[in-house]
């Protein structure tokens, strides 16, 4: 990054990336992460989570569980593995409206963030407004997607991987192909 810490904030050959040298898997590997984020609102808002329950409902618009599948409380950010933790985002509480005025909604997600060297199991929180997940994207293997799990199961994060839930029986919506050649 020629000596700049931030190359985030750089727009020029610092943080440029050379797309015709990435090799075949990390391309297509951030072609369906752009589709993803393309095919689902939930990850374009352009208002911040409230992180309280929605109007008429026991769920949150966004959640923070420990690996345990239990809800954070201030305490839980004290802790060492509060850089490994999982994130609810409900796709029944965008708060934007779509061009012609209307509601949007999308399917709801769960990441599970291990931030540590080691492999973490992770629980699948219970009281998300559904117990039916599927595997959209399991960064250490992408082999995984599709894989059904259940509230209170129990899924194995690799070092430094990210796996992403969607909740089964929500809004159906096309999704961008599987990741890979």
């Amino acid at each position: 990054q020629g000596g700049n810490n931030n190359g985030y904030a750089q727009d020029n050959e610092a943080s440029w990336f050379d797309w015709d040298q990435a090799d075949t898997e990390m391309l297509h590997f951030t072609r369906y992460l752009i589709c993803l984020r393309g095919a689902h609102p939930i990850f374009r808002r352009r208002r911040w989570f409230q992180g309280r329950p929605i109007h008429g409902a026991e769920v949150h618009d966004m959640g923070w569980y420990t690996p345990n599948g239990v809800e954070m409380t201030a305490e839980h950010w004290e802790l060492g593995y509060a850089s490994s933790l999982s994130v609810f985002l409900n796709g029944e509480s965008i708060t934007a409206l779509g061009p012609r005025g209307e509601r949007i909604v999308d399917d709801s997600f769960l990441l599970m963030f291990n931030g540590h060297g080691a492999p973490l199991t992770f629980v699948v929180p219970q009281g998300l407004g559904g117990c039916d997940w599927i595997v959209e994207l399991d960064t250490a293997h992408l082999d995984q997607q599709g894989v059904e799990v259940s509230c209170q199961e129990r899924w194995d994060v690799a070092p430094w991987a990210v796996v992403l839930l969607r909740r089964l029986g929500d809004h159906p919506r096309p999704h961008p192909a599987q990741p890979g050649p």
